[in-house]
């Protein structure tokens, strides 16, 4: 069986169980089930945050496996990608909160439609926006500005985080590279999301890149074609 296809059927088989595990240790953590003391509650906490690395990291292999497959294809249609912000914007408010690190949106309500699979690019985008805050200190921000003319809307992602060694430059969009910077910073993560978002933008017809400097942040840009 080739590689590509083991590691699907194999995050396939694994993302069941692990799912049903979170929502078991989310009812327990509700107290549904029964009071907990604040030792169970610390216990089942940690069980919560594992399970969902473990479901992180089981979607990322899936998406890298379908990637390998040629069967990771994107469906167009016609639409505005304006649902993609105001969902980031819901789903990273409380880890913003958590980390205390505050964010700056500067979206045109105006943006004209493109034609993109909404659920892959939301994807791609929160990849690239979750990694801006991996990376980020308490007080720092992080920034996403989107930018549009006739033929092309530019989105960046900028943080203030711990940046990338220009000799990393090369690497950072190759499966599994995690920076050694990044390393020494302690976040976890698996390597992959930003493999997998630009596998997303390029089939779009876009392109992504980045500038950073060593302690100075990073901005991810990712520019994609309007119709």
């Amino acid at each position: 069986m080739p590689n590509a296809e083991f590691v699907t059927i194999a995050a396939h088989q694994l993302r069941t169980p692990l799912i049903g595990l979170k929502w078991s240790l989310e009812i327990l953590s509700s107290g549904e089930a029964g009071k907990l003391n604040p030792d169970q509650k610390q216990i089942i906490a940690k069980a919560s945050v594992a399970t969902s690395h473990m479901l992180n990291l089981v979607s990322d292999l899936l998406n890298v496996g379908q990637i390998a497959q040629g069967s990771f294809g994107v469906i167009f249609k016609k639409q505005s990608i304006l649902p993609v912000f105001k969902n980031l914007k819901d789903s990273f408010k409380n880890i913003g909160e958590e980390k205390k690190v505050a964010f700056k949106f500067e979206i045109p309500p105006d943006l004209p439609p493109l034609n993109v699979d909404i659920e892959k690019m939301e994807m791609a985008i929160n990849n690239i926006f979750d990694n801006a805050i991996k990376y980020s200190s308490p007080g720092d921000k992080v920034e996403l500005e989107v930018v549009c003319n006739d033929h092309t809307l530019v989105i960046s992602v900028k943080d203030m985080g711990i940046g990338i060694p220009k000799e990393e430059f090369g690497k950072i969009f190759t499966k599994f590279f995690r920076s050694t910077r990044a390393l020494h910073h302690h976040t976890d993560g698996t390597g992959l999301g930003l493999y997998v978002s630009k596998n997303i933008i390029e089939q779009h017809g876009g392109k992504i890149w980045f500038e950073s400097k060593e302690n100075q942040g990073t901005t991810f840009f990712v520019s994609l074609p309007v119709p």
